[in-house]
């Protein structure tokens, strides 16, 4: 009986590539000729650099080791040690050259500009989508890679060297030790997943046939979902964790006709955080015991903000060829937020509020907005405040997605849940295909 070829991993399909490809004598010599001058070229450009004075890319950062300091990393740390420090500064080299040389700055943003507009063509960050749209990759990858909860993914994921490898892909078991770890203080612990734009916005793909949505119990749900999504939802839910799902009511008002998400940036817009921070009240009221507390008394004030999108800023086709904003391949995002204010019309902010049974731990989606020039406060945590009408606290950073960096927030910081009662865990739901969900205690 026939069998069919096994399912390759992208790193096994480019591995395999790459042992069948051959090469000409004289493919060789040119690659090799090719090669030799942007290296020349780019030599001589960061020499000019460094004779007018100016910083250079070799400048700055981490430095590589000198053979003296790698044999007394060797001797004092192991050979492991030492290695891991050589190979970080020389990736660390190679990053600054490539974003910051004077080669790279001359003909990368013309460049990038090109492919964006005549081809769609992002970078290894930025999907390029009709109309102007642009998606986090990250995000593009977890709705069109394989299920993040299959043994096969888990084990690719913890195999060294491998796309998105972490040392614990799994979130079930990091997530479920936090629940119990907070339950025996006497503290909730909620889920809060936010969905990627790619979901809630897929108009802008360009092939938008290649996002399947998931199906439970044979059904189609009608969204857009990583397959091992609901299998996440149900397992946690089994197991005392509940999960908010925001997908539903933010698709629904984008199929209505309201964009909740930026074209230009990762992040939902104001109408997204009212969406979201609605829905998590109601769900919070239903799936957790908060108590009664006297109304907090803040209302909202709209007010007009521009800004350059996340996306456009990593793409980094707006600088060649743009003479002026106007003119730019990616405009200016130009929004209306909403502000919330406290008693005597005094911005509002999360991130100071001590006096508050609820936590919020999260990234970026958390932290968008809410610190704005002016004391402006439009945050997704000051949006929550204002549905719940009691007081948030927030505890967030940027680009930290890995669950032991956010219990290490809380292990060095005990006064963060000090009168807690319930804490919502935010992440953007990427991480659960890209980030490191490996437990951490609480205690120290």
């Amino acid at each position: 009986m026939p069998t069919s070829p096994p399912h390759l991993s992208r790193e096994e399909a480019a591995i395999a590539e790459v042992a069948a490809t051959r090469v000409s004598l004289a493919g060789s010599l040119a690659l090799i000729l090719v090669f030799l001058a942007v290296i020349a070229v780019g030599s001589a450009l960061e020499g000019a650099r460094g004779w007018r004075g100016e910083a250079t890319a070799f400048a700055g950062g981490e430095p590589i080791p000198t053979p003296a300091a790698f044999l007394d990393t060797w001797r004092r740390l192991g050979p492991l040690a030492a290695n891991d420090a050589l190979r970080s500064a020389i990736a660390a080299l190679e990053d600054r050259l490539g974003r910051e040389s004077a080669l790279s700055a001359a003909l990368r943003p013309a460049a990038q500009r090109l492919l964006a507009l005549y081809l769609g063509y992002g970078n290894s960050q930025v999907v390029v989508g009709r109309r102007g749209w642009l998606y986090f990759r990250t995000g593009f990858d977890y709705l069109t890679g394989p299920p993040f909860l299959s043994p096969r993914e888990l084990a690719r994921r913890r195999t060294f060297g491998a796309r998105y490898g972490v040392p614990e892909p799994d979130p079930l078991p990091g997530l479920l030790q936090l629940r119990a770890e907070l339950a025996a203080r006497g503290i909730e612990l909620v889920f809060f997943p936010v969905p990627v734009k790619a979901q809630v916005h897929p108009e802008g793909l360009a092939r938008f046939g290649t996002l399947a949505a998931a199906t439970v119990g044979g059904t189609s749900t009608g969204m857009i979902e990583n397959a091992s999504f609901p299998q996440l939802v149900r397992r946690l839910g089994e197991a005392g964790l509940p999960v908010y799902d925001a997908l539903p009511e933010l698709r629904a008002a984008a199929t209505a006709g309201e964009f909740v998400y930026f074209r230009t940036d990762t992040h939902w817009n104001a109408a997204g955080m009212r969406v979201a921070a609605a829905g998590l009240a109601r769900f919070l009221a239903t799936a957790t015991h908060l108590p009664p507390r006297p109304p907090a008394g803040l209302r909202r004030r709209g007010f007009a903000h521009e800004f350059e999108g996340e996306l456009t800023r990593l793409l980094g086709a707006n600088a060649g060829g743009a003479a002026s904003a106007t003119e730019a391949l990616f405009p200016n995002e130009r929004v209306q937020l909403d502000e919330i204010l406290a008693l005597g019309e005094v911005p509002w902010n999360a991130g100071k509020t001590t006096d508050s049974d609820i936590l919020l731990l999260g990234d970026s989606y958390a932290l968008v907005f809410s610190a704005l020039a002016g004391g402006a406060s439009a945050g997704f945590a000051e949006q929550l405040a204002f549905a719940l009408d009691r007081p948030v606290r927030r505890s967030a950073r940027y680009a930290t997605n890995d669950l032991g960096d956010r219990v290490r927030w809380l292990r060095e910081d005990p006064s963060l849940l000090d009168g807690v009662r319930v804490v919502v865990y935010e992440v953007s739901a990427r991480a659960l295909a890209s980030a490191d969900w490996t437990g951490a205690r609480l205690e120290p």
